[in-house]
């Protein structure tokens, strides 16, 4: 952004030059702060404007735009030789009716972004202490400092207040908005070092998947059953767990016991979870009176 007087040298007293260089600072300073608010616009629509609000807001962006143009279109600037020297001095003469309207209808356009951006953070069924908590919110900082800029704008634009002071109010403000669009709005900085730890699953703790082959014909351990369940089927099954069956090759009442010769022939993995299918070699189903 540039100030509204420059000095220019000899070779540059032309009006045209001159004019160049007012439009040039005054329609960049103008939006410059007209892009910061819009990216501030752009998280009111993501906070949930209605589709009326985004075109008003646009349409007073358009207007800003086009007042802007308009004054520095009328504002040509003027060049003044300095005295005892070869350097002209340009500076802005301003149309007070357009410029007016543009600071205007700009601070109004601030105004509403601030009070729809705190409405928004801040709803109004939460406690007084919470909404004015909503005003150290990072976007409504933003915006307070571009109405700032542009309050302080006013006065250059209503009447002369002076090369000097028109430069420094300009400064004042510019140096506000900077200061605070170079914040991090995401507060990255103060959770430096923390990482994220991954949630606890039993799933995850998956054990290498084993094939068994069956040697020979082992005696597995007795399970004793009711003597009288003598008609117990050849393929019924003794559930171990909720995932490995023991299917049961012979039952003798006489040892009132179920023995099981199993061949381990195949392992199959559902969800992490080892099954072992077996077999039986041999099926003999004895009843001795």
């Amino acid at each position: 952004m540039l100030a509204r007087a420059w000095i220019v040298s000899s070779f540059l007293r032309w009006g045209f030059t001159c004019a160049l260089v007012v439009a040039w600072g005054g329609i960049s300073g103008v939006c410059g702060r007209l892009l910061g608010l819009a990216t501030l616009f752009l998280q009111l629509r993501r906070l949930g404007i209605t589709k009326f609000e985004v075109c008003t807001v646009f349409l007073a962006m358009v207007s800003v735009i086009a007042l802007a143009f308009a004054e520095y279109a009328i504002d040509t600037g003027v060049t003044v030789l300095m005295p005892q020297s070869d350097a002209y001095l340009c500076y802005s003469a301003r149309y007070e009716p357009i410029s007016l309207a543009r600071s205007v209808v700009h601070t109004l356009l601030d105004i509403y972004v601030l009070s729809r951006l705190v409405s928004l953070i801040a709803p109004g069924f939460l406690s007084i202490r919470h909404r004015i908590r909503s005003f150290m919110d990072i976007r409504t900082i933003r915006v307070v400092s571009l109405l700032i800029s542009e309050v302080l704008l006013i006065a250059p634009s209503v009447r002369s207040v002076g090369v000097m002071s028109d430069s420094v109010l300009f400064t004042v403000g510019s140096l506000l908005v900077l200061a605070s669009f170079s914040r991090d709005p995401s507060g990255l900085g103060d959770v430096k070092g923390l990482t994220s730890v991954p949630p606890l699953s039993v799933a995850s703790t998956a054990r290498p998947v084993t094939s068994f082959t069956s040697l020979g014909s082992r005696t597995q351990p007795s399970i004793s059953i009711h003597p009288f369940t003598t008609n117990i089927p050849s393929s019924s099954t003794i559930n171990i767990g909720p995932s490995t069956s023991w299917p049961c090759a012979s039952v003798s009442t006489d040892s009132l016991s179920c023995t099981t010769t199993p061949s381990m022939r195949t392992t199959r993995v559902l969800s992490n979870t080892c099954v072992i299918t077996l077999m039986p070699t041999t099926q003999r189903l004895g009843h001795h009176s």
